[in-house]
């Protein structure tokens, strides 16, 4: 719960700061792809990757 916790108020922090763009790591997806899916919901930025391939689709 902590982690979650923190995790969307660095998303909101990163939004204050009018943050442009957010690679995404093998950190961010540790509390799952739920999680992630809410996360980047609350961004007002878009996030990047070059190496996630949905399980469900097999695409980028």
């Amino acid at each position: 719960m902590q982690l979650k916790i923190m995790a969307e108020g660095i998303t909101q922090i990163y939004n204050t700061m009018d943050c442009k763009v957010m690679n995404v790591g093998a950190n961010d997806l540790a509390l799952g792809g739920e999680f992630f899916s809410h996360i980047q919901s609350m961004a007002k930025f878009p996030m990047i990757s070059a190496n996630i391939i949905s399980s469900k689709t097999g695409q980028p």
